[in-house]
Parts: structure tokens; C-alpha cells; sequence
């Protein structure tokens, strides 16, 4: 039984010794606690006559009270009321007078809901129960009265309920007529409640368990407008009796629902749905239908303090005036001659597949195929649809061959029953997609084989396969338990915003092959409600993700602002493309390749360490790392990186195994340039460990003790970082820059290189012969920050610059 409460207002009073109870569901109290029978203003009376009505609530006064009634924005049906003072004095409210008087020493339960955005104290509310009154003129006070304080405050901005117990006295006074009502006593300014919801029953304590679910409901067309609905008796309804709620055109979802203690009457709306039904029988004949229109119906059983149950829905179509023809089970699906009336398929053949109010039911198979267009009308337009299957016989394999499909397009009209076994499937094999209709069969299965297809849909399916070759795009929001998609396919999950695919509770989602994510938001979420804020692929409840081992996820996202990369350790293969930045949002890895294919400018942004265990792809665009880190593994590589095709910016690190060379070249540069480090290593190391190294513009801030000539300088410094590699002797490092990193009056033929270890400077072996964008360095034995540039000559050498009249200052020797 489902955990919601749904409450209906019915209070009917019996002139019995018992005095008050609730005798049937069929038509609303004169209490009528919904309040959706009011017009604008409750009337009201003066200090002689209390001007009660028999079918509407009353105000004690006409003066400094607020006593409106608003047609729209109550807490369940349309309707609800403003009770209030404008001054200090009480004022009563009451419900209609009714026949037969509260009974005596007898507990009651009052409960209704309010809201209000008065901010003055209130003097006193109460809720007020008058045992007996005599007649509905006389002066108040009206009768034999017993009042519970209502505990209403300020500034409540959603509907609150209020709950009290009222308890009769054993000797009222005499009189023929009960009332209940609410008293509210404001403070001089004046104070005021939304007020809906209202309901009085007898109990010892207040009532919240949910009513019994009813039974089975069946219904079936009568007439040309008619249908007759019926169902089980719920075990027991307390008091109460049954709501049937009625949809058109399209299935009712779970959610459409009346809500907890709300009030409906007949014809209320309750989301898709109108109530058609209220009473304690169990069946009755609803009317005004339209011929050819799907109608589906709920019905809850509803106690006397308005707890719903759970529904029973039907579980498929009822239409009015509705031809059903079936498929005999052999040749094509388009021959008229194919169907009949009988459900074997024999009898009168339809005179086309146009006419208003027909469905054709594809039965008598378990494996059909479609050639061609095939047009049956326009659903619901004039009612006529296919149905796939029925509850009374196995499931159907429907294969579209190339160039089939059902038409008009986007009508909905193709439906899928639940079979008796197995699970309906529909593959398509051609590129135009069919319109769904209503779907209950849960594991319907569409297959999607060798086609490129995009899909608009938003139903739900069991499964969906993306199998040889197969290129599908959703743009919408389906709901989809399980896909699978094979090495040779794609998958484009939805671009636009409040679009996503919705994976339910214990859902899957395999991948062999690439899925494309256009989402700004990201690739998945799991746990929440369903929302523009998460990824492409939303699970409801625990994530039932697998990447296998050749998957590729592709962020492909051609539009302004940043893509949001969802943080993964699991990824295979990952390809950054579009023209949108990308920003990976945490901790990643990915153990195969990584694809950089960024349009223009457009940077990747790390917000935590990224590792590549594969290849690092530089086809178009940079990665920034920030204050992270790009990490290659052990066995990572980088290809394609240049001055043309891109590079890292910030910290690059590379591991290396105990035992193994480390070798590498690192691809790094800054915003505007590619500015490359080669390290070649004389020997392996004794310890696995990292090194990481970076680039910056501008010259070290240490500079000036190095002996390099800051105005003859490359304006740049790479850092190399050592962690746990052990056992190295010397490497050579091969240093690239742009020619703009070079000082303008730079002479590189003087050019040589220093290493600062965060203390002190030390000379590096030149190797060959500088350039302006090229320096080499051999037998380094440390880490630290390098800088190239001009060093000074001793004066006393009598050296000079050629070229310049000056001499390098301070004195220090290369």
C-alpha cells in the first residue's frame, strides 16, 4: 500500500439518536469543507440574528470581518475561503446548519488546513463545535458550544494542517441543529487565514492510516458515449466510500493523484484527470465520452476522515464507439485483406485504414515485419491507432525494414499492450521512428540496427539496443531501464536544457561503443529526482553504469559557457570536442585515450588531478591544470601535441616503474605558447615516483643571483619536480620557447642555463649551440627551476659582447 493520504469532504448528518455520521460518498456534506460550492463572499449576520445558511459557511457579522471566497489556488479543489477579523473583536465563522444535532459526550476530529501572510499576533482561534441550536436566526451565541484553541500564527506560507479533538458535554442545550465552525480573535490591526481543506468526523483520536486498496477496476465502452467502470470492494472503507478518477487520451502516471486531505467534488481536475465518480458503490456508468478517444481510470477508496488508498488503474484503453480489427498472422501488415472483426483475424475487413474510430490490433504472431509506409489515421485526432499485442497472448517481434514506418508521423498512434510472456520488441531497421503511443508493456525492447536516427520521444522502455553500426540521438527525456550500446555505435544523449535520459531504480547502461554528451551538466547523477541540474543519464536510486573496455564517452558540446565533465575513475576512452570549454568537475581517470579536440581557444580545465593511463590525444585545443595535475601512468604516452594542435598548461606529471627509464618529453607551455621540456636520463631509477614539470612566463624571481642578465634573458622558467624516483645519476634537458620569450637585445650564442633548487643557483653544461628557441643542458644531477639567458663576462678579461660597447655586470664567469 503506497504511503499517501488523499482525503474528500462527504459529511452528512442523520437525524438519528447517533446524531452525526458520514452516509455516503455520492455528494458533499453541507459542511461542504472544500468550500467549492461558494461564490465570492460568505454571508453574514449581525449581534440578532446569526443568519445561518443550510448549504453555505456564514461570518457572525458583516462589520470588520474578511469573509472572501477565491475560485482559484486552493490547497486541493479550485476553491477556498479568507476568514479574518479587522479589529480586536471575535468573529465566528460557521459551517451550514445542519439537520440533527451533534451528539453529546461524543469526541469528535476537526482538521483543516491553512496559510496566511498576516503578521500580527492573533488575541486568540479557536475550532468550535455548537452541540445544538435552535433555529438559524437566532442571536448568537448559537446553541450549547465547546471550543479547542486552534493554535493559527503568522506568516505561514504553505498549507499547514490543524488537528484538534473536541469532546460533546453530556447535557447540551436543547435544540435541533449542529454547527461547527472557527473563531478567530485578532489584535487590533486586523488578521486574516487562507482556510480550505475542512472536515469533521466522529473518532475517539484522529484517523491518519490509509484507507484499503479497492480491487481490480475494468471498464468497458457501452454506447457511443458511454462506458461501465467497475471494481473489487476494498476490505473495508471505514465510513467512506470510492473516488474514480478519469484520464483521456493518455495513460494516467503514478504521480497523478488527488493530495493528502484534499477536497474534490465532481469534475474537479487532479493533474491530468477528472473526477467522474463519488459514492460507495462499486461500479457506475460514466458518461460523455468521445467516440475514438482513449480513457483510462483510478479509483481510490477514501475513509471518513478522507485517507486515500492506493489506486487500482486500469490497465488498458476503454474507447467509445471503437472498431477493433486483428491481424489474421500471415502477409503484409499494409493489405487490408489481412484483418478482420474476429479476433483470429477472420471477419468483415476494414474498408481502409483511415476511417475514424479503429484500431488494428497486430495479433496471431510472434514475429512480423513492416515494408513500407503504412498511414492509420491520426490518434487521437480521430481515434484510430495500431496496437501491438494484447494481455491474452505472447509477446511480438515488429521489425521496420528499410523504408517503413507508421503515419502521420508524431500522432501517437502506436500502442503496446502487456503481453502474457516475454517482451514485446521493435527494431528498427529503417531511419523513420514510429510515434508511441501508450506503453504497458515495461519491457518493451526497441532495437536500433544499422540506423542513424534521432528520436523526440519521451515514454518509457524497457530496454533499448544500439547494435551494428547504429547512430541514435534522443532529444527529448525518455525513461529507459536498461541500454546497451555495441563497439560500432553511438549514442547521442539530449543537447537542450531540461533534457536528459532517465535511468529507473535498478536500471543499467552498458557501453562498448561511443556516447556523445552535448549536456552542459555532465555525463551522469544518481540518487536524485530527476532535474535540469543533473547529466546526460540520471539513475534513480544506485548508478548502474559499465564502461567496457573499447567505450568511449565523447563531451561534445558546441555552444558558449563550460560543459561539465562528470569526475570519473572508471572512464576507457574520453574525447573533449565542440566549441564549448570543458571543465572536469573532480578526481579522474581514464585508462585508455584522451582525446583533446577543442574548436578555437576553448580551454579544458582540471578542478582536481586527471590520469591517463593510455595515450594523451592532442588533435585541437590545451589542457589547463590549474593548481592540479595532469598524471600519465607508467605506460601513458602523449601524442600529437604542438604549437598548432595543443599542449598542458600548469603541472604535467609522468610516473615511472622502479627499474624504468624516465625518459619523456613533456608537452607544456603557457596561455600563448608551446614551450617544451625534453629530459633524457642516463640510467633507471631505483624507486617508482613522479616527475612533474611546468612552464611559466617572466623572468625567475631569483634571477638576479644567477648570473643571467635579466634584460638578456628567455622570459621564462620551467620547473621540474622530483617525487620518490630514486637512484638517477644525470639526464640532459632540451629547452623549447618562442621567439617572443626572447629579450630584445638577446644574443643566444651567449646564452647559458642555470638550475635553482630553491637556494642557490647552479651552472648547467651547455650542450650545442643555442638559438632563439632552442636550448640544451647535459649531466644534470638535480631538480629544481631552470633558467636561460645571457650571462655576464669578467671585465677584467678584457671581454666584450660583440656588437655592444658595454660590459656585463656584476662580475661572474660563465
Amino acid at each position: 500500500m503506497k504511503t499517501k493520504f488523499y482525503l474528500l469532504i462527504v459529511l452528512l448528518f442523520c437525524l438519528s439518536n447517533l446524531g452525526y455520521s458520514q452516509t455516503g460518498i455520492g455528494t458533499y456534506s453541507v459542511h461542504d469543507g472544500g468550500f467549492e460550492n461558494h461564490t465570492a463572499t460568505l454571508a453574514g449576520g449581525n449581534a440578532s440574528n446569526a443568519a445561518l445558511s443550510t448549504s453555505l459557511w456564514t461570518a457572525s457579522t458583516t462589520a470588520n470581518v474578511v469573509r472572501t471566497s477565491s475560485s482559484t489556488g486552493g490547497r486541493s479543489g479550485a476553491r477556498y475561503v479568507t476568514l479574518g477579523s479587522t479589529n480586536g473583536t471575535a468573529k465566528n465563522f460557521y459551517t451550514p446548519q445542519i439537520a440533527g444535532a451533534f451528539a453529546p459526550s461524543t469526541t469528535y476530529q476537526v482538521q483543516f488546513w491553512y496559510k496566511t501572510a498576516s503578521t500580527t499576533a492573533l488575541d486568540a482561534s479557536s475550532v468550535d463545535i455548537y452541540v445544538n441550536n435552535t433555529s438559524a436566526t437566532q442571536a448568537p451565541p448559537i446553541g450549547t458550544v465547546k471550543s479547542v484553541a486552534a493554535g493559527l500564527t503568522t506568516s505561514v506560507s504553505t498549507w499547514t494542517k490543524v488537528a484538534v479533538s473536541i469532546t460533546t458535554p453530556a447535557t447540551p442545550a436543547a435544540g435541533n441543529f449542529g454547527v461547527a465552525g472557527i473563531t478567530i480573535d485578532a489584535a487590533t490591526a486586523g488578521y486574516s487565514a487562507d482556510i480550505d481543506d475542512f472536515v469533521v468526523y466522529q473518532a475517539n483520536s484522529a484517523d491518519t492510516d490509509n484507507s484499503n486498496t479497492p480491487g481490480t477496476i475494468t471498464a468497458a465502452a457501452a454506447s457511443s458515449s458511454t462506458a461501465s467502470v467497475s471494481w473489487g470492494a476494498a476490505s473495508s472503507v471505514d465510513g467512506g466510500g470510492y473516488m474514480v478518477v478519469r484520464y483521456a487520451t493518455t495513460a494516467p502516471s503514478a504521480s497523478d493523484d488527488p493530495i493528502q486531505n484534499g477536497i474534490y467534488k465532481f469534475a474537479s481536475t487532479i493533474g491530468a484527470g477528472v473526477v467522474r465518480y463519488i459514492g460507495s458503490s462499486t461500479s457506475f456508468t460514466d458518461t460523455s465520452l468521445s467516440a475514438g478517444v482513449d480513457y483510462y481510470y483510478k479509483v481510490y477508496t477514501v475513509d471518513k476522515a478522507f485517507n486515500y488508498s492506493s489506486e487500482s488503474t486500469t490497465s488498458s484503453p476503454v474507447q467509445a464507439l471503437a472498431t477493433t480489427y486483428y491481424y489474421d498472422g500471415t502477409g503484409p501488415l499494409t493489405d487490408i485483406t489481412n484483418w478482420g472483426t474476429n479476433t483470429n483475424g477472420a471477419g468483415t475487413n476494414p474498408a481502409n485504414f483511415t476511417d475514424i474510430a479503429q484500431v488494428f490490433e497486430i495479433r496471431n504472431t510472434t514475429d512480423v515485419t513492416l515494408d513500407g509506409s503504412w498511414t492509420v489515421g491520426t490518434d487521437p485526432t480521430n481515434g484510430t491507432k495500431v496496437r501491438l499485442g494484447n494481455t491474452d497472448q505472447a509477446a511480438i517481434t515488429l521489425t521496420l525494414n528499410s523504408g517503413a514506418s507508421i503515419l502521420p508521423a508524431g500522432t501517437g498512434n502506436f500502442d503496446v499492450l502487456a503481453p502474457t510472456s516475454g517482451k514485446h520488441t521493435v527494431i528498427y531497421k529503417g531511419t523513420t521512428a514510429i510515434s508511441f503511443g501508450n506503453i504497458f508493456d515495461t519491457n518493451l525492447e526497441v532495437i536500433y540496427d544499422a540506423v542513424t536516427i534521432s528520436s523526440t520521444t519521451t515514454k518509457s522502455f524497457g530496454t533499448v539496443t544500439i547494435k551494428n553500426g547504429a547512430n541514435v540521438t534522443f532529444t527529448s527525456k525518455p525513461i529507459i531501464k536498461n541500454i546497451s550500446v555495441d563497439q560500432s555505435s553511438t549514442l547521442i544523449a539530449p543537447t537542450a536544457a531540461n533534457s536528459y535520459i532517465t535511468i529507473p531504480a535498478t536500471g543499467s547502461v552498458v557501453i562498448y561503443g561511443t556516447v556523445k554528451i552535448p549536456k552542459l551538466t555532465g555525463f551522469v547523477s544518481s540518487g536524485t529526482t530527476p532535474s535540469d541540474a543533473g547529466g546526460d543519464f540520471q539513475f534513480i536510486g544506485a548508478e548502474g553504469l559499465t564502461l567496457e573496455s573499447n567505450s568511449i564517452v565523447e563531451y561534445a558540446r558546441d555552444a558558449t559557457g563550460a560543459q561539465t565533465v562528470t569526475a570519473r575513475t572508471d572512464y576507457k576512452n574520453v574525447t573533449l570536442s565542440g566549441t564549448s570549454p570543458k571543465s572536469i568537475a573532480g578526481t579522474t581517470a581514464i585508462s585508455g585515450t584522451f582525446t583533446i579536440n577543442q574548436t578555437g581557444s576553448s580551454l579544458v580545465t582540471l578542478n582536481a588531478d586527471t590520469t591517463v593511463n593510455g595515450t594523451l590525444l592532442f588533435t585541437n585545443g590545451k589542457v589547463n591544470t590549474g593548481s592540479n595535475s595532469l598524471i600519465l601512468g607508467s605506460s601513458a604516452n602523449i601524442s600529437g601535441a604542438s604549437a598548432s594542435s595543443g599542449w598542458v598548461i600548469g603541472n604535467l606529471r609522468k610516473i615511472t616503474s622502479s627499474g624504468a627509464n624516465p625518459s619523456f618529453t613533456y608537452t607544456i607551455g603557457d596561455a600563448n605558447y608551446y614551450t617544451p621540456l625534453a629530459l633524457t636520463f642516463s640510467n633507471n631509477t631505483s624507486a617508482t615516483g613522479t616527475l612533474t614539470a611546468k612552464t611559466a612566463s617572466g623572468d625567475h624571481a631569483q634571477i638576479a643571483s644567477s648570473g643571467i642578465t635579466a634584460s638578456n634573458s628567455i622570459n621564462r622558467t620551467w620547473t621540474l619536480t622530483n617525487s620518490n624516483l630514486a637512484g638517477l645519476s644525470t639526464y640532459n634537458a632540451s629547452f623549447t620557447y618562442a621567439t617572443q620569450d626572447n629579450d630584445s637585445n638577446a644574443l643566444p650564442q651567449f646564452f647559458a642555463s642555470r638550475l635553482y633548487n630553491g637556494a642557490s643557483w647552479t651552472n648547467l653544461t651547455t650542450s650545442g649551440t643555442p638559438t632563439t628557441t632552442s636550448f640544451a643542458a647535459s649531466s644534470i644531477s638535480g631538480f629544481g627551476d631552470f633558467a636561460i639567458g645571457q650571462v655576464c663576462i669578467n671585465p677584467t678579461s678584457g671581454g666584450t659582447i660583440a656588437g655592444t660597447q658595454t660590459f656585463c655586470s656584476p662580475a661572474n664567469p660563465a
